[in-house]
């Protein structure tokens, strides 16, 4: 098997793309690390939804290492969530077992302090940039147009990075958003796993959110399950992912049984 990773010159690509290379030559794979926008390989590793759809579309077998689905700060800025054929609710993960001490272990997220249940009485409307992988919509202002004819009252939350304010400043920001909300609608965004951390009943729109099984009553099952669907920067120098994910089987993310 040989496998490319395809990293442009984005800081993160440029930081992981090692790193991945470094993990597959745990196991005698020698990767190659590319620009190229077409596939050179049998398996090629894409940074990221946005840059690769050629390889996406062309028949052949690739990994999507994407941003973290939870953290909440702390290892925001080293760890990804990798996964086979599809990207977030559209990959397959190949999670075979859950060990529930590794979301307190391994990502300092004790289950036990998620936020109790908002009542509040408003539908929060969670914009993004694009349409992700949904095909339902024409653009994502069309889905915006459906959730306003249809909910009310309604209140509009911009989508907002928590690297580029600051943790800190996010949760603030965040918590004193959805402190009136009783439902909140995403398309297919991480923003999913927050609401329902921190109490706020979410409607997944798209099979492609990480949450679209998820609801506030199993919410503790998702987050043991999405803390085995990342990995930490040490873990991929290891190869730790290259080991649960060689297998290359299991349900997608949206199919999963919790």
């Amino acid at each position: 098997m040989n496998i490319a990773i395809h990293a442009n010159n984005a800081a993160w690509h440029r930081e992981y793309a090692p790193a991945y290379k470094k993990g597959l030559a745990r196991y005698g794979i020698n990767a190659t690390i590319t620009k190229s926008t077409t596939r050179i390989s049998d398996v090629a590793i894409l940074f990221g939804p946005n840059f690769w759809k050629d390889i996406e579309k062309d028949g052949g077998q690739y990994l999507v290492a994407n941003r973290k689905f939870v953290g909440f700060g702390k290892h925001v800025e080293n760890t990804n969530a990798i996964s086979w054929n599809g990207f977030n609710g559209n990959g397959q993960f190949c999670v075979d077992t859950v060990d529930e001490s590794r979301l307190l272990k391994t990502f300092d997220i004790d289950i036990n302090n998620m936020y109790p249940v908002v009542k509040g009485d408003k539908h929060l409307l969670c914009e993004q940039y694009d349409l992700g992988r949904c095909t339902e919509y024409n653009n994502v202002n069309q889905w915006y147009d459906e959730i306003k004819k249809s909910f009310s009252p309604l209140k509009v939350r911009s989508k907002k990075n928590p690297e580029k304010i600051g943790h800190d400043a996010w949760e603030k920001q965040f918590c004193n958003e959805i402190r009136d909300v009783k439902e909140a609608h995403v398309l297919n965004s991480t923003v999913s796993v927050d609401l329902l951390y921190y109490g706020v009943p979410v409607k997944s729109w798209d099979k492609g959110d990480p949450c679209y099984v998820g609801t506030i009553e199993n919410r503790e099952k998702l987050f043991h399950y999405l803390a085995h669907c990342q990995w930490t920067k040490n873990e991929i120098n290891n190869g730790d992912w290259w080991e649960q994910l060689k297998i290359n089987d299991g349900p997608k993310l949206n199919q999963i049984k919790l």
